[in-house]
């Protein structure tokens, strides 16, 4: 399967989801990492982190599609991390996939802090309303 974690907006968490997204993948069968981000987060901390299940390779290029069957033929699994604002590369993952995960953060504004609200007065058995 061909996984690519997209959205051409910065700070949604994709390298993040990659990451942990390939490592799941990889209890299930052999998986590749590529980091298509030209910024490099998913090489440099498979660097730091030790040993990973699975291969990272870096690939920030527009033309991952052509070259991802020789690159990745021999995988179970395959899980693009995609750059923010870079359509040439972003649309060269998307082609190369199976499947796309659109992360990001929605539109709407977070919710506020909970609102107290009266609750009407309770009353117990056998009484009665007055007029």
């Amino acid at each position: 399967m061909r996984i690519a974690v997209a959205n051409l907006k910065g700070g949604t968490g994709k390298t993040t989801s990659a990451v942990y997204l390939a490592h799941a993948l990889a209890g299930d069968g052999s998986t590749l990492l590529i980091d298509s981000d030209p910024q490099g987060s998913a090489l440099s901390w498979s660097e730091t982190a030790g040993d990973l299940p699975f291969p990272v390779i870096a690939l920030p290029v527009t033309n991952i599609h052509r070259q991802i069957d020789a690159l990745a033929g021999r995988y179970t699994h395959t899980v693009i991390d995609t750059p923010p604002d870079h359509t040439g590369i972003v649309a060269s993952a998307l082609r190369s996939a199976g499947l796309v995960l659109r992360h990001g953060h929605t539109d709407h504004p977070r919710p506020g802090p909970p609102q107290r609200h009266a609750l009407p007065h309770r009353r117990g058995p056998g009484t009665q309303r007055r007029p």
